[in-house]
């Protein structure tokens, strides 16, 4: 998979070794950011067609050269990442991409973006599953910026496990994940109908 703008899945991005994370946003021994109410985060996929960008099923079949985008929403203030996990178990950070303001990233409670803010994330000519990971986080997430800053790095699969068990332990309300699987069927297999897909919560 890949993207139009300077986003890449099925290559390695953003790829660096990082600490383990422990129990907060923090990784310098400071306390997490607790929210007062239960975090949510809502996503929808959506892809190009000639009226406009249209909601599509995350189920669906993708081809090779489709492209898609994110569009996210939260009830609580925090930041967003989309990590890759990609059929050959590389894992990358898509957003925020590298050589931008690592802030982007940041949604205010409520406030809906539209991800990447700028180009798509897209499909190359590899056929496979790909994981595609959607975190939300109360606060900054230490591990993952420093692999943005450094996008020649891959990021490591201990840190990435770390992180997914601290986002699916709901003793840990700093932070969230939802796991798009995406099935890419290359050039040779048509597509799979693809119902409307509408805002899916993030459990």
């Amino acid at each position: 998979m890949q993207t139009s703008c300077v986003l890449t899945i099925g290559m390695a991005l953003c790829a660096c070794a990082l600490p383990a994370l422990g129990s907060g946003p923090c990784d310098s021994g400071c306390a997490p950011v607790r929210p007062t109410i239960a975090p949510a985060l809502e996503y929808e996929l959506l892809i190009p067609t000639e009226r406009g960008l249209m909601p599509v099923s995350p189920d669906r079949v993708f081809r090779t050269g489709e492209r898609f985008r994110l569009r996210v929403r939260a009830n609580q203030p925090g930041s967003v990442y989309v990590i890759l996990r990609g059929s050959e178990g590389e894992r990358n950070v898509l957003f925020p991409p590298p050589g931008v303001p690592i802030a982007v990233n940041w949604l205010e409670r409520g406030e809906e973006r539209v991800l990447p803010d700028d180009g798509w994330f897209g499909f190359d000519a590899a056929p496979g599953v790909e994981d595609l990971f959607l975190f939300w986080a109360a606060d900054s997430v230490p591990a993952i910026e420093r692999s943005v800053a450094n996008p020649t790095c891959e990021l490591a699969p201990g840190a990435f496990h770390a992180l997914l068990a601290a986002a699916t332990d709901y003793r840990q309300p700093w932070i969230r994940v939802e796991r798009l699987r995406l099935m890419h069927a290359g050039l040779d297999r048509e597509l799979c109908p693809a119902p409307a897909h509408r805002w899916r919560p993030v459990n």
